[in-house]
């Protein structure tokens, strides 16, 4: 009948269901997201030579988002696109900035004096792959510049290892099967000194292929 208001459905209830838990594909296809898997581990100064990451369980998931510690679970692949380095100094007041840029310094390229500068590793299946300077890998972010109350010069200065970037990029070359394990090592020629101990923080960035459930 003309003028007569039809009224729109939308899917059924089970269609709604099946949309917010979908059912195992029947091919065997997996879901594919972008992902950010990342470690983080303890730089103590004056002792610390060699740090190893991915294959130490943490006690939360702001230190690592990798359960369980060594490899991801079956039937995960994590195709690799880029990895970063976040040094996670703390703020300096503008007394002592140059801690902090030095204690980054230090942490990337080592004195330069007395050793040659640290290096990375990655290791998958017990194939190395490096090793390469640890100054290639830049920082995930941080804070940009510094303030100061009325008056008196009392802002806190920040450091990073270069600006946010690709950094080392893989390109999709390498694929992490599931179970198979994986870590990534840092090493200094020797122990570096530093204002005060840190925590570095390893990260890959690529597309994380799962199960549909």
């Amino acid at each position: 009948m003309q003028g007569q208001l039809t009224i729109p459905y939308g899917p059924s209830f089970e269609a709604l269901q099946r949309s917010v838990t979908p059912a195992p594909d029947p091919e065997g296809n997996l879901e594919t997201f972008w992902h950010d898997v990342y470690d983080t581990v303890p730089f103590t100064s004056g002792t610390t030579t060699q740090v190893t990451f991915f294959t130490t369980s943490r006690a939360t998931s702001q230190l690592s988002n990798l359960s369980p510690a060594g490899s991801f679970p079956v039937p995960q692949f994590f195709q690799l696109w880029n990895s970063y380095l976040d040094v996670l100094v703390a703020p300096a007041a503008t007394a002592t900035q140059q801690t902090v840029f030095r204690d980054v310094h230090r942490l990337i390229y080592g004195t330069a004096v007395t050793e040659g500068p640290p290096s990375w590793t990655f290791t998958l299946a017990n194939k190395t792959y490096g090793p390469w300077p640890l100054s290639r890998l830049h920082a995930s972010g941080g804070p940009q510049g510094f303030g100061y109350s009325t008056g008196t010069a009392v802002g806190e200065v920040y450091a990073n290892n270069s600006y946010p970037d690709e950094s080392w990029c893989w390109h999709g070359e390498i694929t992490i099967p599931p179970q198979q394990a994986f870590q990534v090592d840092v090493r200094w020629d020797a122990p570096q000194t530093l204002s005060a101990d840190v925590r570095l923080r390893f990260g890959f960035r690529g597309r994380l292929s799962r199960r549909i459930l």
